[in-house]
């Protein structure tokens, strides 16, 4: 399944700013995506910035890329998902999707809590905090919880049947210290959203905290590329499903249907 379904916005001729804005065009992109690629699992295409700009992060957007944050919050918000113009876009398009493609798997996208609170304080600042300032580096890693908690349930009761959580920046806690700063919020979020079943990808290199991704309760983990799954298997319970790890450049983009197939099957 093509995460995030971003390709979905070549499928109309706005811009991915208005899209992002437009429930109408996002599901319009979406459904003519899924007339091409017949998924397993389907994706709206959302952005990573999208929970940080609700509590305050400054994003700017562009007509051809993916928004980015550009500076961390001034104050922070805890919004309601619903009133959030662009968390209830997704919500929109979501329940189309629930009654357009009922007997597929939907997610919901929701960006982990150490990653959103990085965003809204600074990454460098959060890394820092972590060894200078636990408390107060909690303290925001919590306030990004309950909005990702928030978000990720008015999702599922708007069609989502699946829990997709991306923590990017949790990639880089020393591993010692993954389950405080990254795997305790991340376990609370799945537990919260049970019985749905939920899939967390963590970006790099995670070799290092592959046990602590398992105790999170996770019912399936997606590893990057860089990632030799041969010599990771034995470290994940077999209940827990792996996913990955197909190079998205050097095979998705450069190569060829064939050689897709061919790392895809191998």
């Amino acid at each position: 399944f093509p995460i995030n379904a971003l390709p979905s916005a070549q499928m109309v001729a706005a811009g991915i700013e208005e899209i992002l804005c437009n429930a109408d065009l996002k599901f319009e992109a979406v459904k003519r995506y899924y007339e091409k690629v017949d998924a397993d699992v389907l994706f709206y295409f959302s952005d990573i910035a999208i929970q940080a700009e609700a509590m305050g992060a400054r994003v700017k957007f562009y007509p051809d890329r993916m928004p980015a944050i550009v500076a961390p919050a001034q104050t922070i918000s805890l919004p309601s998902p619903a009133e959030s113009v662009r968390m209830k876009v997704n919500a929109q398009a979501l329940k189309r999707m629930e009654k357009g493609y009922q007997d597929k798997l939907r997610a919901a996208l929701i960006y982990g809590p150490f990653t959103v609170a990085g965003q809204i304080l600074g990454e460098a600042r959060l890394l820092r905090k972590i060894s200078t300032d636990e408390k107060e580096a909690i303290t925001y890693i919590e306030k990004a919880y309950h909005v990702a908690q928030d978000y990720a349930s008015y999702l599922l009761e708007s069609g989502a049947n699946l829990l997709w959580v991306s923590d990017p920046l949790a990639a880089l806690i020393p591993p010692k210290q993954f389950s405080r700063f990254a795997g305790i919020h991340l376990k609370k979020l799945f537990d919260s959203c049970k019985p749905i079943s939920a899939i967390l990808h963590i970006c790099d290199d995670t070799n290092n905290i592959i046990p602590e991704m398992v105790q999170t309760g996770v019912g399936g983990i997606s590893f990057d590329n860089c990632m030799n799954l041969f010599a990771i298997e034995e470290l994940v319970p077999r209940h827990v499903n792996i996913i990955g790890n197909v190079d998205p450049v050097a095979v998705i983009e450069l190569g060829s249907p064939s050689e897709i197939r061919h790392e895809t099957v191998d």
